[in-house]
């Protein structure tokens, strides 16, 4: 699959303080982990942005964190990104064309290139820039990923590393009777709540990696930032309408909101 973020949407949200208690108590223990998978970018004065297929994950992140959304709004990330290149160009050319009138006539590129640095709120153009970069190396690791679990393709990025060590998992929702779709965004918060960083997620499913490090005869799971055992935690949440089932296999999917991971369907007489 070719690497195409054009369609994929960033979403922009103001956000507002409604308690102290959560940042306090979770605060950077949760927020670092998660942004490292999901990524995020925090210009600053309550506004963040991230991928729109992530919004579940963070608003449950902010509503931990004791924030809620007061304003929301779309931009493409091909948008975000032509809109900052522009900008920056707008200022070089100026710099260019005051310096052909002055002393500075003979101001070599590379000095332009060195001065120009615009901020957009709190972020210097450059982090936005490293930003959709980061998007970008995102979706090529999550491509690749399946391709790590078959032992088709050597894991080169800590991500693909973490999943082709642990123990995958999914909790997977489903209709129960003549109910219909359990909502995942419930799950999330439980998940999120106990700590648990997620792999990926979809309408219906969580993925979870299980990694124990284990140093003079402690132990510590990884992405589980009050070190509860994910599959444990996962476990806790069947019922009728939610099962737990080891991932053998992962496939990289396109979808209406982004792209991701989801459990490979087994068929019959498939090992």
């Amino acid at each position: 699959m070719a690497l195409d973020l054009a369609s994929e949407v960033l979403v922009f949200v103001q956000l507002r303080r409604v308690s102290r208690s959560g940042w306090a108590v979770r605060g950077k223990r949760v927020f670092q982990p998660l942004r490292e998978i999901f990524p995020i970018l925090v210009p600053g004065r309550g506004v963040v942005a991230f991928l729109r297929r992530h919004e579940h994950l963070w608003i449950n992140v902010f509503k931990l964190l004791g924030r809620e959304v007061t304003e929301r709004y779309e931009m493409g990330l091909q948008e975000l990104r032509e809109y900052v290149e522009e900008t920056v160009e707008t200022v070089r050319e100026t710099i260019r064309s005051t310096a052909r009138n002055t002393a500075l006539a003979d101001l070599p590129q590379w000095l332009i290139e060195e001065l120009v640095t615009i901020r957009f709120g709190r972020l210097p153009h450059t982090s936005i820039l490293e930003f959709i970069e980061n998007v970008e190396e995102k979706f090529r690791e999550y491509m690749e990923a399946p391709l790590v679990l078959r032992g088709l393709k050597r894991a080169e990025t800590r991500f693909q590393k973490l999943l082709s060590t642990s123990q995958i998992m999914a909790l997977k929702v489903r209709r129960c009777r003549f109910e219909e779709l359990m909502d995942v965004k419930l799950h999330l918060y439980q998940l999120l709540e106990k700590g648990v960083i997620p792999v990926d997620f979809s309408k219906d499913s969580i993925i979870v990696a299980k990694k124990i490090q284990r140093h003079k005869g402690s132990e510590r799971f990884w992405l589980s930032t009050l070190n509860l055992d994910p599959a444990g935690v996962l476990r806790g949440l069947e019922s009728e309408c939610v099962t737990v089932e080891d991932a053998r296999e992962l496939e990289f999917e396109s979808r209406d909101v982004g792209w991701g991971l989801r459990v490979a369907q087994t068929y019959p007489g498939r090992a």
